[in-house]
């Protein structure tokens, strides 16, 4: 069995492969972009193939993306024990919900009735009062739209947790079963910014629609702020979950100025070059591909 590390390394790999690479569009005039797409779509289809080959949840996404052996992906699914993934490792399920889930899935609805309601289930008990997501508490809080630096924790574990759960209440406010029961005194623990809900009351009586909503605002304005105040604020081996959950938002999201601020984060100056501080402060120059996060949406600033 791979360690939780090693796993961690293979989702970041599946991710790079499932998903389309941004930098490599953004870096090279049209004629020499579609050349070298074609040579990175002909490596991505072959790392894909070789990711399927596995028995990981990473290997049952390769097998679904690919339309490949969609039982046996299936099975993958039903047999895995979610319990025991790796924390960091839980947002491999939002590409695999995202793009495939029985109910919306954005690619095709490969995943079985038996293996999408066992993900909202997962879904459901990471909500739970000491609830788990792969052995540890499953970190969470109230989102804020108007304090985007809270992070529930450091960086990637902001970006890891906050993702899950923005994908997590998106998923389950349509099940009834579910979204009927939240009771956000019950299901979202203090702290991260919110101590009291005496002092929020706005908070009191909000529902799973409202919570999903409460993090697609603050996803928006978190990468908005990030563009203004500074990107990464640690080092390369923890920006893996960050520079991913980037990834998942710019191409699984359907809010379309948050698709386009995550897009903007990802060119080469941003994500590359490890910018971590205001553009004044580094030797490489990102101020326009930061500027083009603040401009390019054209839309809300949430």
């Amino acid at each position: 069995m791979r360690s939780g590390q090693d796993s961690w390394c293979a989702r970041n790999l599946v991710l790079a492969v499932v998903l389309p690479l941004v930098p490599l569009a953004a870096a090279a005039g049209a004629d020499e972009r579609a050349e070298r797409f074609r040579a990175y779509d002909a490596r991505r289809m072959e790392a894909l193939r070789k990711i399927a080959e596995g028995t990981s949840l990473e290997s049952a996404t390769a097998r679904l993306y690919l339309n490949k052996e969609v039982n046996q992906a299936n099975r993958i699914v039903m047999e895995t024990d979610f319990e025991k993934i790796y924390w960091a490792n839980n947002t491999s399920l939002i590409p695999l919900y995202e793009m495939f889930n029985a109910d919306s899935g954005s690619r095709a609805k490969l995943l079985s009735r038996e293996a999408t309601d066992k993900i909202l289930a997962y879904f459901w008990q990471c909500f739970q009062p000491g609830g788990k997501a792969g052995g540890h508490i499953a970190r969470h809080y109230h989102f804020l739209p108007d304090q985007p630096w809270q992070y529930w924790g450091n960086q990637n574990h902001g970006f890891v947790y906050q993702s899950l759960f923005y994908t997590a209440a998106k998923a389950l406010k349509g099940v009834p079963k579910y979204a009927d029961q939240f009771d956000p005194a019950k299901h979202v623990p203090l702290g991260a910014g919110v101590d009291d809900l005496k002092d929020h009351p706005e908070l009191a009586k909000i529902t799973m629609a409202d919570y999903a909503e409460r993090a697609r605002q603050m996803w928006s304005n978190r990468l908005l702020w990030m563009a203004q105040q500074g990107l990464w604020a640690e080092d390369m081996i923890y920006r893996l979950s960050n520079v991913e959950g980037t990834y998942n938002l710019a191409y699984l999201d359907r809010a379309p100025v948050l698709r386009k601020r995550a897009e903007m984060i990802n060119t080469p100056p941003v994500c590359l070059t490890g910018y971590s501080g205001p553009p004044q402060a580094r030797g490489d120059d990102p101020r326009p591909a930061l500027a083009a996060v603040r401009a390019a949406d054209g839309g809300p600033k949430s």
